[in-house]
C-alpha cells in the first residue's frame, strides 16, 4: 500500500491506517451481528458465487479493491479464488474481523481518505456499499478518477425504491436503485455499462409481502438483532433448504445468460472510459 498512497501506515494489528477520518452511514455493532451468521447464510453464498461468475467473466486486473467490505467475507472469497485483494473498510471492529478471518491486504479507512492517486487502482468492487454513501454521483466520479484506463467497477446494490422498508433506515441507506437508474448514474459518471441484471428474483414476493407492506402499514420492525438476522439469512437443512438451493442454482444459469428481469439487488461491471 505504501508504493501506492503515501497516506496509510501498518499498525501494530497489521492494518493499513490513515490519520484522517470519515463519517460512516452504518449501524452501530452491525458488523458484529453479520460476522455472527455470514459464514452460513443463503443470501451471501448467493452474491458471492454472482459475484464470481462476473469476476471470470470480466477480469478484474492487477487486483482488486473490495470498498466498505465490512467484516471481509467478499474479500476473503476473492482472494481464495485466486485474485489479489485490498479490503478498504473504515469500520475499526470490520478491518479487525476482516484480518482474523485471512483477508492478508486490509485498509482501515475510508476510499476517499486513503487519498488513493488518480489511475492507481485496476478494479473496484462495492458489494452492497454505494446505498450508504449520500452522495453517490461523487463518490463514483472519485472512484472513477482512482481507477486505470479500463479498470472496472463491480457493484450490488439493494433494487426499487418501492421495496423500501424499516430494515433499510435500520441499516442507514440513502436509498435503493432501479437498474435503469443505476445504468444511467454510472453513464454520466463516467462509466461504460458492460452488464446489468438483477438477482434475487425469487425473495422479490417474499420482500414485498413481508418487509414492504406491513412498513406501510406500520406494522414490522427492522432486522436489528443477531435472531431477526438468523431467521431471515439460514435456511439449515430439510425441504425448505432444498427448495432454497434450487432457487439458486436456477437463477445462477439465468443470470449467466443476462435473464432475470427483477429481483431485489441489482448488479452492474462498469468500465471506465
Amino acid at each position: 500500500m505504501s508504493s501506492i498512497t503515501a497516506n496509510l501506515t501498518k499498525d501494530d494489528a497489521g492494518l493499513w491506517v490513515c490519520a484522517d477520518e470519515e463519517s460512516v452511514s452504518y449501524p452501530e455493532g452491525a458488523h458484529d451481528l453479520y460476522f455472527e451468521i455470514e459464514e452460513a447464510s443463503f443470501w451471501i453464498e448467493h452474491r458471492k458465487n454472482c459475484a464470481l461468475r462476473l469476476l471470470k467473466k470480466w477480469p478484474p486486473g492487477d487486483f482488486i479493491c473490495d470498498v466498505g467490505g465490512s467484516n471481509g467475507y467478499m474479500a476473503k472469497n476473492l482472494q481464495d479464488a485466486g485474485y489479489g485483494v485490498c479490503l478498504v473498510e473504515p469500520g475499526r471492529k470490520a478491518s479487525l474481523n476482516a484480518k482474523r478471518r485471512g483477508v492478508r491486504t486490509v485498509v482501515n479507512s475510508g476510499f476517499e481518505t486513503a487519498r488513493f492517486p488518480e489511475g492507481s487502482i485496476s478494479s473496484v468492487s462495492m458489494f452492497d456499499t454505494l446505498e450508504h454513501i449520500d452522495d453517490d454521483e461523487r463518490f463514483l466520479k472519485n472512484v472513477h478518477r482512482t481507477l486505470k484506463s479500463g479498470g472496472r467497477l463491480y457493484i450490488t446494490v439493494p433494487a426499487y425504491p418501492h421495496l423500501w422498508s424499516q430494515d433499510d433506515v435500520y441499516a442507514k441507506h440513502f436509498r435503493r436503485y432501479s437498474r435503469g437508474g443505476l445504468s444511467a448514474l454510472f453513464t454520466k459518471t463516467g462509466y461504460e455499462v458492460e452488464f446489468s441484471s438483477y438477482i434475487f428474483s425469487f425473495l422479490y414476493p417474499a420482500v414485498l409481502a413481508a418487509r414492504t407492506i406491513p412498513r406501510l402499514l406500520g406494522r414490522r420492525e427492522a432486522l436489528d438483532n443477531i435472531e431477526s438476522l438468523r431467521r431471515v439469512h439460514m435456511v439449515k437443512k430439510g425441504i425448505a433448504r432444498r427448495i432454497v438451493d434450487l432457487l439458486m442454482q436456477a437463477e445462477l444459469a439465468a443470470f449467466d445468460k443476462g435473464l432475470i428481469p427483477f429481483g431485489t439487488s441489482c448488479v452492474v461491471v462498469a468500465r471506465k472510459i
